[in-house]
């Protein structure tokens, strides 16, 4: 029990990272990797906004009018998030060590290094 609450623990900034790097347990750390992850795409979100933004700010009329516009791209990435964000907390109050869909890749290196099905017709 103690090692899903920290595992739920693990989504909490901050706090909770550093409450569940202390552990050793597998499930934990899984979270932790997960929960950084997801935190480190939604910074890199907001930084490629901010650059992008400035560099299209230079374009005159309708850079900024786009800068703005890109802003709704940096909104559907932070929904992802919060998406892959619950599901993430839900896997971990279920002691489950299922990678969400926007870290499966860099959790799972080998998950898509597997032959696909082929089918004969």
């Amino acid at each position: 029990m103690a090692e899903r609450v920290l595992a739920i623990l693990a989504y909490v900034p901050l706090l909770g990272w550093l409450t569940a790097l202390i552990s050793r347990k597998s499930l934990v750390r899984f979270h932790v990797r997960q929960s950084l992850l997801l935190v480190g795409i939604a910074l890199l979100g907001f930084v490629a906004w901010v650059v992008l933004g400035w560099l299209l700010a230079l374009i005159p009329y309708v850079g900024p009018i786009l800068a703005v516009a890109l802003f709704a791209l940096l909104a559907a990435v932070y929904v992802l998030v919060i998406i892959n964000w619950v599901l993430g907390i839900v896997a971990a109050s279920k002691g489950s060590e299922q990678a969400v869909p926007l870290t499966a890749r860099w959790l799972a290196p080998n998950h898509h290094k597997t032959a696909p099905q082929v089918y004969d017709s």
